[in-house]
């Protein structure tokens, strides 16, 4: 069984374009949100690897390329 996670899909876009554009910095979005810089980071990997739908569409716990 997958946990839910406590941020929502679309903010975590919203951080994650913002942090590739140059907005924020990942120490504070991680500060903003309340979460571990890590966790940015996996959103980062997911959202580069499946586009925003990698973190809209998240229905269980995985790795965020698989080969």
């Amino acid at each position: 069984m997958s946990r839910k996670s406590k941020i929502d899909p679309i903010i975590k876009v919203k951080i994650v374009e913002q942090y590739l554009a140059g907005e924020i910095g990942l120490n504070q979005a991680s500060k903003k949100l309340g979460v571990a810089c890590q966790s940015i980071r996996k959103w980062i990997s997911i959202y580069r690897c499946n586009e925003p739908a990698g973190l809209l569409n998240q229905p269980k716990n995985k790795r965020a390329c698989e080969f």
